[in-house]
């Protein structure tokens, strides 16, 4: 199951205010991490990739070289929700966007006990962040260059986890699909069976719609 197309949700309506509304403050800058762009490391992890695409080692070029730079869980955490967010194009609905993308990969987290990499790296379950193809954001995810994107996704995530953000979804939301990541993917069938949990977008033009799903392990 693709969860990077693949995953999407919205803030339901009453849940908080919106990003920039009345009470809430406005993105605030944060200096990004650091940036992996050398042409060497890029080759390695599509080396992986090429060799390993039905293998639970699909994603090891990334492991190896985030370990071998001493990148911790948190910010692993925080480069796959701003790649995601990313990946699905909702414009000046991002901030909006970040929340139920968060929500439903802390929902995986939960299951996994608290197993971050576990959930990250599990083989296409984020494939519009880690997947090597032209619309994917595998390069968000390996170098992060919006400061204040990145600081409306650590200050959200953040608060999201202790309990200062309120999550909209529901504990059961796991699922979520990026509706303008690219016009090549059809959306998977779970997107018509699951019940939706949440939406970013109007329905003449919806971004990401999260969904339920009480089975999944």
């Amino acid at each position: 199951m693709f969860l990077a197309p693949w995953v999407g949700a919205e803030e339901l309506a009453g849940s908080r205010p919106r990003s920039g509304s009345v009470g809430t403050p406005a993105p605030v800058a944060t200096s990004v991490p650091r940036c992996f762009e050398d042409a060497a490391e890029l080759e390695r992890i599509k080396e992986v990739q090429r060799a390993n695409g039905k293998s639970p080692h699909k994603y090891d070029g990334y492991q190896r070289l985030f370990e071998s730079a001493a990148v911790g869980e948190d910010e692993l955490l925080h480069r796959l929700i701003y790649a995601e967010v990313t990946a699905g194009q909702c414009g000046a609905d991002a901030s909006q966007a970040v929340s139920p993308i968060a929500e439903v990969i802390l929902n995986r987290v939960r299951v996994r006990n608290g197993n971050v990499r576990a959930v990250v790296f599990e083989r296409d379950q984020f494939a519009s962040s880690l997947n090597l193809y032209d619309e994917s954001a595998y390069r968000s995810f390996l170098c992060p260059k919006d400061p204040r994107l990145w600081g409306e996704v650590v200050r959200q995530v953040n608060a999201l986890r202790s309990g200062a953000q309120r999550g909209s979804l529901g504990p059961r939301a796991f699922h979520y699909y990026l509706f303008k990541h690219s016009t090549r993917f059809t959306p998977p069938a779970w997107t018509k069976s699951y019940t939706p949990a949440g939406q970013v977008g109007s329905e003449s033009g919806l971004c990401v719609v999260a969904y339920n799903n009480p089975n999944w392990r």
